[in-house]
């Protein structure tokens, strides 16, 4: 089956499908198209498509994650912990509606009277004001303005500098006070490139940057003198699948698609000048992180009741390469329909994969988070739990 796949006339029959398919449903979280500008990008998203974050739909999107944390999370902790007990002020560029001021408060102490301010487009605004309101949370306010981000104890970009069109590094240089911490994370990553492309976030088509591995510590590093903290995670859209760009509509930049996207650990630690050392995410996560919460027996029973058959892994092992038909997955497992709808249900009941129908076909996808959430339950399996309050322990250093 993959060696069929990898044939020039099929590949060209899969690219002309996902190109067709991309402003779909079926395009969600899925990345389109290389473009020599955000500009350029957004010209590109067909008319009828809703196009970027400023609207009421993508204003009311991750409600699940206002009051959790996901192990991507756990670099942005670990340095904002450090840095919190002297803030008096953290701006949170791209923070969406608070996500991280409400789900980061179980684990860091806030200082009183910290102030938590925002900064998004109009309509996610309005909704996260909306928000505050609902919940009586007085320590959190909003801005359309950048330039409010300026006297900042600190400035943290959580997965939204890849959405901004403005290079972060001008950012900071144009802010009249610059914050003496600065913390980035979840940024995608090219080894030597930066791609303008387009990603499918379920409401709407953004315009989506990936940088080149080094440039932003480059920038920074002309800025050493204003920022004392660093650190990022960079992510993987691997290559091929639906999460690898591809050319679309004649568009300028790259004619090939992206190859080589990096999934490093997550990088860059203290030191007002010079190169930064590595913050080791895996041993971040796993020796400090997993610790966190006690584990729970029914779900681990659950996950790993759904891991241990040999069929099911087999149905994971295909949707690992995106999603597919419950008619491909019957005829590559050469499996009675009775018999895959069993598995399948085993593995959505224990959410491994979600489904969605379209006319009579039913198409199933992996749910990334689970499979870190089984990960994080092995660890944890062999981890002395903590009893009492939640928190995050904090050495001088997390690596050498």
């Amino acid at each position: 089956m993959l060696r069929l796949r990898r044939l020039p006339p099929v590949r060209a029959l899969l690219k002309s499908r996902f190109e067709r398919n991309f402003p779909t449903a079926r395009g969600f979280s899925s990345l389109c198209g290389s473009y020599a500008s955000f500009a350029d990008a957004a010209r590109a998203v067909p008319p009828d498509v809703t196009l970027g974050y400023d609207h009421e739909a993508s204003a009311g999107l991750y409600q699940d994650r206002l009051d959790a944390i996901r192990p991507k999370d756990y670099p942005a902790l670990f340095w904002l912990a450090r840095a919190m007990p002297e803030a008096r002020r953290v701006v949170d560029l791209g923070g969406h509606v608070g996500l991280v001021f409400y789900a980061y408060r179980r684990y860091l102490d806030y200082p009183p009277g910290l102030r938590w301010t925002v900064f998004d487009v109009p309509a996610v605004v309005r909704e996260g004001e909306a928000l505050a309101r609902r919940r009586g949370e007085g320590g959190i306010d909003f801005t359309t303005r950048v330039e409010d981000a300026a006297g900042a104890d600190v400035l943290l970009a959580a997965g939204s500098l890849q959405y901004i069109e403005r290079p972060f590094a001008d950012v900071i240089g144009a802010l009249a006070v610059k914050p003496p911490h600065v913390v980035v994370n979840d940024m995608p990553t090219h080894p030597d490139r930066q791609i303008i492309t387009l990603q499918n976030i379920g409401v709407s088509i953004c315009p989506y940057r990936i940088v080149a591995r080094d440039a932003l510590p480059a920038a920074l590093d002309a800025l050493a003198a204003t920022h004392a903290f660093l650190a990022f995670q960079r992510h993987d859209h691997r290559a091929g699948g639906t999460n690898t760009p591809h050319p679309a509509h004649g568009a300028g930049g790259a004619t090939e698609p992206a190859r080589g996207l990096q999934s490093d650990a997550a990088l860059v630690g203290d030191g007002v000048a010079g190169p930064a050392p590595l913050t080791n995410q895996r041993k971040l996560m796993y020796g400090v992180a997993v610790t966190l919460a006690a584990l729970d027996l029914t779900r681990a029973a659950h996950l790993f009741h759904a891991l241990s058959d040999e069929t099911r892994l087999g149905i994971l092992e295909m949707l690992r390469d995106g999603e597919r038909c419950v008619c491909d997955l019957q005829e590559a497992l050469d499996a009675a329909q009775s018999r895959l709808s069993f598995h399948l249900r085993v593995l959505k009941e224990a959410g491994l994969v979600t489904d969605r129908k379209e006319g009579r076909w039913s198409y199933y996808t992996l749910v990334p988070d689970a499979f870190a959430e089984a990960h994080d339950l092995v660890r944890a399996l062999a981890t002395e739990q903590p009893r009492g309050r939640k928190q995050l322990r904090v050495f001088g250093r997390c690596c050498g």
